[in-house]
């Protein structure tokens, strides 16, 4: 039988350590101490729960946004258009999926507690150009004469 004693400190809405399926959701802008200028990912899975990755956008770390990219089944051909410094370019991420380990980080400096963070991405099999919807459709705007709509 469980309780709640069970399920105490999970971190509510936060991935737990493991392997996830997930979807990009949104992206952000990070500045970070250094005064680098980096992006971070909101991701989810099918339930709903969440995590972050972030990169810094230096040409010494681009690999690893490079990397993502391709986890998340971008052609090395896609990603010839794909200017990291142009902020709008990341919605191109959005949408797609790929798979992610979570883990302990490292203490955080600030109370010596140990997160759990995204440690490794991988592609999910068959996903190479197949963006996928993280959300269900947005309702369209109704553009339609309601009065024209055809009664059932």
């Amino acid at each position: 039988m469980s309780s709640l004693a069970d399920h105490w400190n999970q971190g509510g809405n936060y991935l737990p350590e493991g392997d996830h399926n997930v979807a990009i959701g949104s992206y952000g802008q990070v500045k970070y101490n250094s005064g680098n200028i980096g992006v971070r990912f909101s991701l989810f899975d099918n339930r709903r729960r969440e995590s972050h990755v972030s990169f810094v956008l230096t040409e010494a770390a681009l690999w690893r946004i490079a990397s993502f990219a391709q986890a998340c089944g971008f052609t090395q051909e896609q990603c010839r258009t794909y200017d990291p410094y142009v902020f709008a370019n990341h919605q191109r991420m959005v949408g797609r999926r790929l798979m992610i380990t979570i883990g302990k980080g490292k203490p955080s400096p600030k109370d010596g507690k140990q997160y759990n963070e995204v440690t490794s991405f991988w592609a999910i099999e068959g996903t190479q150009d197949t963006p996928a919807t993280t959300n269900p459709p947005a309702v369209p705007e109704q553009t339609e004469d309601p009065e024209d709509a055809i009664p059932f």
